[in-house]
């Protein structure tokens, strides 16, 4: 696949593809086989809409370098970019299967997901979902004209099937070229219900401690928590047994200068 040119009105895009990216909202889930392109794809997508006008403002979870899309990559976020842009939108959202996972329709955070992406068709935004397979997305996402509007399969990495539900016809799309936004293909494209506390001027104890919180319920394991830090094992047991002198709790967003001040001379005492 050559890298696209800037002319992208010499990209082969579907015309009826091309009419429901000029909507006003739009949700597209793009699935295959790993190495397949699909990331490729939702960045070709975004870069078509930006090349011929379609849309103004582009976002995505994923790491990039191109000064058009914003990386968010959680809720709060998002809803503010929805609302302060004015014009149409499009998220392209990676690791949709992790996001939004199948057998999780129960969830608070599959019903907070989908939430979501009902509500980012009110801003005049389009969606874009990927993920290797359905098995791996709740089924509430894939119900058609419902929520759903096209399903994009990856055949080869130039080569997909459109199953497009808003026109009602399926159609293939062929000599699909790689875009030119470059990307972080090992990035972790994570996406959060809730917006990270800024830990970094806080005691390294601290800092550990709050890491150890979030992993939690992963079961993760010392050595992993300090990596972030440069930490072994030992090290990070240190620094969690330092922060569990002066506090109870693991972590606890609003501390105050003094309780700093306190982690500061605790550090100091022998």
């Amino acid at each position: 696949m050559a890298a696209l040119d800037i002319d992208v009105e010499d990209v082969p895009l579907p015309p009826l593809l091309i009419d429901l990216l000029s909507q006003d909202g739009f949700t597209i889930f793009v699935k295959g086989p790993k190495e397949m392109g699909k990331t490729n794809l939702a960045m070709l997508i975004m870069e078509i809409c930006q090349g011929l006008e379609l849309r103004k403002f582009y976002a995505t979870n994923i790491k990039t370098e191109c000064y058009y899309v914003e990386q968010i990559t959680n809720k709060p976020d998002l809803d503010q970019w929805l609302n302060k842009k004015h014009g149409k939108k499009t998220f392209a959202m990676d690791e949709l299967g992790k996001n939004l996972r199948k057998f999780g329709f129960a969830s608070k955070r599959n019903q907070d997901m989908m939430d979501v992406i009902q509500l980012i068709r009110h801003f005049d935004c389009g969606f874009i979902g990927m993920a290797p397979a359905s098995k791996f997305v709740d089924s509430g996402f894939l119900i058609a004209n419902d929520i759903l509007d096209a399903e994009i399969r990856k055949l080869s990495k130039g080569f997909a099937k459109v199953i497009d539900y808003y026109h009602g016809e399926t159609y293939f799309w062929r000599d699909i070229p790689a875009t030119s936004i470059k990307y972080d293909s090992k990035d972790i494209a994570k996406f959060d219900m809730e917006k990270e506390e800024d830990t970094t001027k806080l005691p390294l104890c601290c800092q550990v401690a709050a890491r150890a919180a979030k992993f939690k319920e992963a079961d993760a394991s010392m050595a992993k928590i300090g990596a972030f830090f440069n930490l072994n094992a030992e090290q990070t047991k240190r620094e969690l047994i330092k922060h569990l002198k002066h506090q109870k709790n693991f972590f606890h967003a609003s501390q105050t200068p003094e309780e700093v001040d306190v982690h500061e001379k605790s550090e100091k005492s022998p």
